[in-house]
Formats: C-alpha cells, structure tokens, sequence
C-alpha cells in the first residue's frame, strides 16, 4: 500500500511457486528465495527485531530475525527509498508522484541494542498494535504475561541462559 501510494504503481504479488526469473523481485520474509541467494538472519544474531536488506542484482530481499523484525526491515526499506516516517498513529510522511527514482543499492542489517520498547499510549498497548508496531513499540502482551495484574515477561529481554547464572 505505502509503495502504490508512493509511485501510484501497484506491485503484483507473486509465490514462490510461480515462474518469476525474468522478473526483478521484493522478496519479503524468510523463503527458499532468500536461501537460495545466500540471505540469511538467524534470530540468534539478529533477535525479534533485527532485519537485513540486500539489494542483490535489482532483486532487493527483506527478511527478519523473525515477522516482527522483517516488518520492521520493510519498514527501513520504505524509509530509505520512500522517505517513509510515522510520526504518529494518523500522520506518516512519504513522497508521493514518484515516477523516476531509481532502487537504491541496499545492504542494510540492523540489531537493535534495545529488543522490546513498550509505548507509554494505553492506544498503542491495547487497542491498536499496527500502529504500535508502525512506530517500533511492542503490544503490551509482548513484554508482559496477564492482563489486570501483569507480570514482567523479563526472560524475553533478559535471557535466563546469561542471566540467571548470576542473579
């Protein structure tokens, strides 16, 4: 939606399965596509929130430690080609009339240094995790496990294999 609002060009929706090879592609998420090109980011290293995105022959491939993180990678995606910024849950910035511009040469990866950020607005938590996400917060069931008297979900952040050795 945010690329045809952008360019005014709908993108068609391929499978895997589907014949794409004289194609040029956006290949989102972990799929045998981005295997077979060598692309990889194992949750391991890249955690929930971390992303690549590699420009590799005019095909570019966005994928995430997982959905969260590849939401995420297309979100930078949009925001370095596009100008893409959310600023609030009704106000996102993008250019628009884009008839020209070329595909950017991505090699981007990004781990964040802090895994989980919990907006401070009761909306985000509750009622709309779109637009949380939209603006890199968690939902609230994300970092904490209950509902009226909730308990952290620490093990999340704080693994227990590094941590619970020593606290």
């Amino acid at each position: 939606n945010n690329i045809y609002k952008a360019t005014n060009f709908k993108i068609p929706v391929k499978f895997e399965n589907e014949n794409t090879q004289t194609e040029k592609l956006l290949v989102v998420g972990q799929t045998e596509l981005t295997k077979t090109a060598g692309i990889s980011a194992p949750t391991k290293t890249y955690g929930a929130r971390g992303f690549v995105i590699k420009n590799i022959n005019g095909n570019v491939y966005i994928l995430g430690g997982n959905t969260q993180g590849t939401l995420y990678g297309v979100y930078e995606f949009l925001h370095h080609q596009f100008g893409y910024e959310p600023y609030s849950i009704d106000e996102i910035a993008l250019e628009t009339g884009v008839t020209d511009k070329k595909l950017l040469a991505f090699n981007v990866s990004d781990i964040p240094d802090i895994p989980y950020i919990q907006g401070v607005h009761e909306y985000y938590r509750y009622y709309n995790a779109e637009a949380g996400h939209r603006m890199r917060f968690n939902t609230y069931n994300e970092i904490f496990i209950g509902s009226d008297q909730p308990w952290h979900n620490v093990f999340s952040y704080l693994p227990k294999n590094v941590y619970q050795k020593e606290h």
